[in-house]
């Protein structure tokens, strides 16, 4: 995501359910507390350091997130993850049943977890995730319009 790669995270507003990541003066990441996940270090999802957002205060949180963002990653799965100049990872879950994550630039919501809303302006490439190469792929496919999800069924089909 390479609009924000570089960028210095600006602060954090505090929400009642949701923290807004200023991402420098042009793109602001909104995230569920439930959703979000601070890790030093690993990429583990088990790693014992790994731990929700609500695990710190907004003061170790905000002094935490006084950095440099290096490593933006949208996933397909509607996973975030932020590596941050200090060491430290952001992960934002995409796991059906959680709000997830929306990218704002300006006024406009660009990504959610269902994907992009509107075409961005700036290449997507994909990479590959052991060796960040570079790698050539179908195009990602957009959300199909006449798809109805209806979450509260124990269907299968539905």
């Amino acid at each position: 995501m390479e609009p924000i790669r570089g960028v210095h995270i600006s602060g954090v507003d505090w929400n009642d359910e949701t923290a807004d990541i200023r991402l420098g003066s042009a793109a602001v990441l909104t995230v569920a507390y439930d959703d979000v996940e601070l890790s030093s270090r690993s990429l583990a999802a088990d790693d014992p350091d790994r731990h929700p957002i609500r695990h710190w205060s907004n003061t170790e949180v905000e002094e935490i997130f006084r950095t440099t963002v290096v490593s933006p990653v949208l996933f397909k799965t509607g996973n975030v993850r932020l590596g941050l100049r200090n060491g430290w990872n952001v992960f934002v879950s995409g796991r059906p049943g959680n709000a997830g994550a929306v990218l704002r630039f300006g006024a406009d919501g660009v990504w959610t977890r269902s994907g992009w809303s509107c075409p961005p302006e700036y290449p997507i490439i994909q990479v590959d995730k052991w060796t960040a190469r570079r790698i050539v792929a179908p195009p990602w496919p957009g959300r199909p319009a006449d798809l109805r999800l209806n979450y509260g069924s124990d269907d299968i089909n539905d």
